[in-house]
């Protein structure tokens, strides 16, 4: 009997099915964009020193495009980058959505 729960202690310890390995464990780095105009300008410049966007809506009022076609426009032309588009549900606090 003390074998058997000596094997059970060095399964219990030894993983042997990994979730994910550690490669797949990286930190992302993102660039808030709220949409402009000149949003694939931007989108350029920032292109090599960024892993993705998140987009946000233009909260100020002045007519811009929307987060979302800007977040599919940007997947389109870059397809290996992260894209986030975030709809702010109440101005006047603090609740996004992802």
């Amino acid at each position: 009997m003390k074998q058997q729960e000596n094997e059970y202690a060095k399964d219990f310890l030894i993983q042997i099915y990994l979730p994910f390995s550690r490669d797949d464990i990286s930190m992302k780095i993102l660039n808030e964009f709220v949409p402009t105009r000149k949003f694939l300008k931007l989108a350029e410049e920032l292109e090599g020193l960024v892993d993705g966007w998140n987009i946000t809506d233009s909260a100020a009022g002045f007519p811009a495009p929307s987060g979302v076609v800007v977040s599919c426009i940007l997947k389109y032309k870059y397809p290996d980058k992260y894209v986030v588009p975030i709809f702010i549900l109440h101005y006047k606090g603090s609740v996004e959505v992802g």
